[in-house]
């Protein structure tokens, strides 16, 4: 490929690093091996890869430090390429959908990692879209003959996972409410039960998706409410869903068993368990409501310390950038957590990890 010692310096550190952290502790392949097929055929997507690497890297130095700077605008000079020659290609008509939709994937994790939300947001909007009308052949402006399965499973399973992260911060953030071209997709199932780790996972998309938007209409409440309690109607739905939690968690431990003190396995218990508390404290008129989940606390401080410990000394090392599941419960634990010590552990934690995700 192309380009100076100091592009293929990053180019390595995408493909050695930066993918695996981009992929989490659930290993998305699109980022680990979608990516880098593609940064063979399409010079827009090898300069986002470099660019990623670069922001990815700049972000780890302080803001005082030269070197931050100097990696920002060398992925700033590598994204400007990589969007000229992407224009260049729609303009002489040899783009293709799976070009423009990978870059949509870069873009939104180049601007995640600043902690950049709305742009972020726009490119997985964007690419949600072509890719929704790629899986449809509803236009042939982009070369959508060059679909192929695996690939549409690899980005569907990307665009799910972003949504999802989008959703959650949503949650907990005063910004737009936040409506996706997903959204169709999400389907809650009564039947919650399964036998295989793949059938847990995507049940488990949609249900945190659902999490995630009576988070978002309960707490919209609250800011403008308080100090009412919530509506029956809502109570009922923010019960609903811890039943729902508690059936999806009792066949997750029966199925995961041997996997326990497993990234994947820490990362759900954590995830779920600070659903569990946000449900119950925002269904709550006083705050004190969290000094009764102080337990639950310590319980995700201490899977995040044994999930830091797991990540320390595995050959993979990923210090899962993505993972919603761990940086939104700590960055709560942080916030709420009535107990100063346990605060100070969270924010340890989180201050471990170059993470942004608009936190």
């Amino acid at each position: 490929m192309p380009g100076t010692d100091k592009d293929h310096l990053f180019f390595h550190r995408y493909q050695e690093q930066v993918s695996h952290d981009l992929g989490g502790t659930f290993g998305l392949t699109f980022y680990k091996d979608a990516v880098l097929q593609d940064c063979h055929v399409f010079p827009t997507i090898w300069h986002l890869s470099v660019a990623v690497a670069a922001i990815a890297t700049s972000v780890t130095y302080k803001r005082s430090d030269t070197q931050r700077q100097d990696h920002y605008q060398f992925a700033l000079r590598h994204v400007n390429t990589a969007l000229r020659s992407l224009r260049q290609s729609l303009e002489e008509n040899a783009g293709n959908a799976r070009m423009a939709v990978s870059a949509c994937g870069l873009l939104c994790a180049f601007e995640t990692i600043q902690g950049n939300y709305q742009n972020s947001r726009n490119q997985l909007v964007s690419g949600r879209k072509v890719f929704d009308r790629w899986r449809t052949g509803a236009d042939t402006a982009l070369g959508y003959s060059l679909v192929s399965t695996t690939f549409d499973f690899e980005l569907w399973e990307m665009f799910r996972r972003l949504e999802l992260n989008f959703s959650l911060y949503a949650a907990h953030n005063p910004i737009d409410d936040v409506v996706f071209a997903g959204d169709k997709d999400v389907t809650i199932f009564e039947n919650l039960h399964f036998t295989t780790a793949a059938q847990g996972r995507w049940l488990s998309y949609g249900l945190l998706y659902t999490i995630s938007k009576f988070q978002r209409k309960a707490g919209l409440f609250k800011r403008s409410h308080w100090p009412e309690p919530l509506p029956i109607l809502l109570r009922q739905e923010g019960e609903d869903l811890l039943r729902k939690i508690e059936i999806y968690l009792e066949c997750f431990r029966l199925v995961m068993r041997d996997y326990e003190h497993t990234p994947f396995y820490l990362i759900y218990l954590t995830g779920f368990n600070w659903c569990r508390i946000s449900i119950n404290t925002v269904m709550a008129t006083e705050e004190c409501m969290h000094d009764q989940y102080l337990d639950t606390y310590q319980q995700i401080i201490s899977d995040a310390k044994l999930l830091q410990e797991v990540e320390r000394i595995s050959v993979n090392a990923t210090t899962s950038l993505m993972d919603v599941e761990l940086s939104l419960p700590l960055f709560c634990t942080g916030a709420r957590c009535r107990d100063a010590k346990l605060r100070r552990d969270a924010i340890s934690i989180l201050q471990t990890y170059p993470r942004r995700q608009s936190l």
